[in-house]
């Protein structure tokens, strides 16, 4: 148990750097003033400055606002800092309820932390916005909190899902095979 759930974490830090890469892509710093797109950066710490300058300058426009508050999130996250990481999640869904990333990644925080119930809560959230790009990863992340509270057939049905959605998820297979359920 306690290897699958670090190898769980390990791979919840991957998909957050990768978010706080794939967010601040070219088109989303083009369309802010050159002179504010500080949200970014190599490493945590550099998200972390950079949105807490943007958060307290006053200026963001509710959407920006929610995005700072999800990265900075997301950077808590990587710092093991999740109290924090919860409260700017928390902060971005009160600016924007329909951001299917903060609910995503206050998941991958409350399953962290061992809060299943609530992790999935907000796994199931993010699924009922539909976010495409993400929803296999989001019904597998569901399936592994499932399987944490031995909450197995729904655990499967979840890993069946992301299967569906994307076949080349062996991650979702191998806890099927884990599981001793076929695909």
């Amino acid at each position: 148990m306690l290897k699958l759930r670090m190898s769980y974490c390990e791979m919840n830090r991957t998909l957050i750097s990768l978010t706080l890469a794939l967010i601040t892509l070219p088109t989303w710093a083009q369309s802010r003033d050159p002179g504010t797109a500080q949200c970014s950066g190599p490493s945590p710490d550099d998200f972390l400055r950079g949105c807490s300058v943007l958060i307290s300058s006053g200026g963001e426009t509710a959407e920006n606002l929610a995005n700072d508050y999800m990265l900075r999130g997301a950077a808590y996250f990587l710092k093991e800092r999740y109290e924090q990481a919860i409260a700017d999640e928390t902060k971005a869904v009160a600016l924007k309820p329909d951001y299917a990333e903060a609910y995503m990644n206050r998941g991958l925080v409350y399953k962290a932390k061992g809060s299943d119930d609530q992790a999935i809560a907000d796994f199931s959230k993010a699924i009922e916005l539909k976010p495409a790009r993400l929803r296999a990863t989001l019904y597998y992340d569901r399936g592994v909190a499932y399987a944490h509270k031995g909450l197995n057939s729904l655990a499967i049905a979840d890993f069946r899902a992301a299967l569906k959605i994307d076949p080349a998820k062996h991650e979702a297979r191998d806890q099927l095979n884990r599981l001793g359920a076929k695909r």
